[in-house]
């Protein structure tokens, strides 16, 4: 708790152009690991994350246990990773530890030995490889209406998301944290099991919001925000929405438990 606790007590806030609140950079890579680690055990309401690269090692491991723990206990989780920098992965495992985040939390509900409801999971792929329905759907689209091909995103192969994100309780103003840098959730990147020449030299920033904001510039109104276009961006396929992976038009919202993942949702039409 102290990795938290002197990131975010012990120095002066920082305002930036878009964020009022306190930030420290996570040079170490352990560090950096353990406070991811930290904050998904602090948080009460929300986790957010997304990564470029998702390696089936002792890192994912280590993550995916903590937010079962957190899905218990009522947090809602959204996940997301790129379809071509997890490609290894999803080739071998078919997606099979992001799927079992998503059991893990039928199985609590159905069993349910608690007053706590388990929190929602939402697992998405950011634009995977080999979307031919969504891609030639989308094409028709735009010839029909003469728009600009370069507009539509399901077209763009190379059109990937490299940011690595991770926000806690966007709900909460004066509480929310994010961690955004260069790591990926794979071993290389925080030195596991311990650091060596094979150690990727990285850097994170670790940020907090301001208690009370004089510009109401906060982690949930612009990274969030940012965090929310990616997750909804066309092309996506979500592991938790059935309907929404066979054919965007015809998205079934009641399916979509995240409130604001159910409004960005209306947009597809």
């Amino acid at each position: 708790d102290s990795i938290l606790h002197d990131s975010t007590s012990h120095f002066s806030p920082k305002t930036t152009g878009w964020f009022e609140g306190y930030s420290k950079a996570l040079v170490d890579p352990h560090e950096a690991f353990l406070a991811k680690v930290l904050m998904i055990q602090k948080a009460k309401k929300s986790i957010d994350i997304s990564t470029y690269i998702f390696s089936v090692d002792e890192a994912s491991n280590a993550y995916m246990e903590q937010l079962r723990l957190a899905v218990a206990r009522g947090v809602n989780v959204r996940f997301m990773i790129d379809a071509s920098g997890s490609m290894g992965e999803a080739m071998k495992d078919q997606y099979r530890h992001l799927r079992a985040l998503i059991e893990a939390r039928k199985q609590d509900a159905e069993k349910r030995t608690s007053s706590v409801n388990p929190g929602t999971v939402d697992m998405v792929i950011f634009h995977p490889m080999i979307r031919i329905r969504s891609i030639m759907s989308h094409f028709d689209n735009r010839l029909l209406s003469h728009d600009a091909l370069s507009s539509e995103t399901t077209l763009n192969w190379d059109r990937r998301s490299h940011d690595k994100i991770i926000i806690i309780d966007k709900e909460l103003p004066g509480e929310t944290m994010a961690i955004v840098g260069g790591r990926n959730i794979d071993n290389s990147y925080y030195g596991i099991p311990k650091v060596d020449d094979k150690t990727y030299e990285d850097m994170e920033v670790l940020m907090k919001d301001a208690p009370r904001t004089s510009t109401g510039k906060n982690i949930a109104n612009t990274l969030e925000q940012h965090f929310q276009d990616l997750l909804c961006s066309k092309g996506n396929r979500w592991l938790s929405l059935e309907r929404f992976d066979d054919q965007l038009e015809k998205i079934d919202l009641g399916s979509a438990t995240d409130l604001l993942t159910k409004k960005a949702l209306k947009d597809f039409d």
